[in-house]
């Protein structure tokens, strides 16, 4: 059943749309570490079993070597997501930005026309979304590594 929406400002209705949006690419993402399990720069022995588990280990502790190329990666998924999306899904998103924000706020008619950066989309969903997933999952295997080191 669905609940009322509380809000139903365009404001708040687009704000809700980016961020469904933002979870479901997201999930996407997860999901694709998770089928890396040959790709682990952990070690066999680490107990990790795949990218994710890597991942959130050193949003959860410290960053390893690596972490550059995971990083690169991780925007690299979202942005194949972010260009699957109809483009006022991605203005959605962008909308949520600090450069939406400000877009926002300028006078109509100094306003950029197509103002929608992937970049920013990206960086948006990946820092707001991704790794705050990240710095939150936890399953033994997580727990274990964490506590060894």
């Amino acid at each position: 059943m669905n609940r009322p929406l509380e809000d139903p400002s365009p404001e708040s209705v687009v704000a809700c749309l980016a961020q469904i949006l933002c979870k479901r690419i997201s999930g996407r993402v997860i999901s694709d570490f998770q089928k890396m399990t040959e790709e682990r720069q952990s070690g066999a022995d680490s107990g990790l079993a795949n990218v994710w588990d890597e991942i959130c280990v050193q949003k959860q502790g410290d960053y390893s070597f690596y972490w550059d190329a995971y990083d690169e990666t991780a925007r690299q998924f979202a942005l194949s997501e972010v260009t699957k999306l109809e483009p006022h899904e991605q203005a959605a998103i962008w909308l949520q930005t600090t450069e939406g924000e400000e877009w926002c706020y300028e006078d109509e008619d100094d306003r950029e026309k197509d103002p929608v950066i992937h970049d920013t989309v990206v960086d948006y969903i990946v820092d707001e979304y991704l790794y705050a997933a990240a710095s939150n999952w936890t399953n033994v295997r997580i727990r274990t590594f964490l506590e060894m080191y």
